[in-house]
């Protein structure tokens, strides 16, 4: 086995499918890998997933074989190398929930205070 690791985030959208987590962390656990950090969710039926993991080198190709090879029906899987093995650094972490009328633009304009928001604060610390 290699000990230079290699860093990969995967995306991943499939139809929602119980154990589908369970089988993608099995083959990543079966090439030696290491779930580094994730966000996964579901919506309208769908699954989709952004996974940081970290493995052997001499690994990384047999593991993209193995997760192309699932026997999951609509999986779309990109993997991407990454620049980092380590996961992403801690930091504040806002949690939306919004109940309400649905009405054309308005993830963007939620988007848009954030980023407003962002501004003030880099201006407030000098950067």
């Amino acid at each position: 086995m290699s000990s230079v690791l290699s860093s990969f985030v995967m995306v991943i959208l499939s139809p929602d499918r119980p154990g589908l987590v369970e089988r993608i962390a099995s083959v990543v656990a079966e090439h030696d890998g290491n779930w580094l950090e994730s966000h996964l969710s579901t919506t309208a039926d769908s699954f989709g997933g952004i996974i940081h993991i970290s493995l052997p080198t001499d690994r990384v190709e047999s593991l993209k074989t193995a997760l192309r090879s699932l026997p999951v029906e609509g999986l779309e899987l990109l993997i991407r190398t990454s620049e980092t093995s380590k996961p992403s650094p801690a930091g504040s972490m806002v949690e939306i929930s919004l109940v309400g009328n649905d009405r054309p633009g308005i993830v963007s304009r939620i988007s848009e205070c954030d980023r407003v928001r962002n501004r003030i604060q880099q201006r407030a610390h000098g950067r």
